[in-house]
């Protein structure tokens, strides 16, 4: 259903959400020397979700 669709659609927003403030503190930390790139990580354009490859 839309509503099941819309949950976890926004659920996938949270956690991207809360991806993107774990990298920052962990890009933060002196002396890190590997950082991680927040835009690749945190990307969801390459994500396909199951109800769009079934086409519904």
């Amino acid at each position: 259903s839309s509503q099941t669709r819309q949950r976890k659609r926004r659920r996938l927003g949270e956690l991207k959400k809360t991806l993107r403030e774990k990298i920052v503190l962990y890009n933060a930390i002196p002396g890190c020397e590997e950082k991680i790139d927040t835009e690749a990580a945190c990307s969801l354009c390459d994500v396909i979700l199951p109800w769009e490859a079934q086409g519904d």
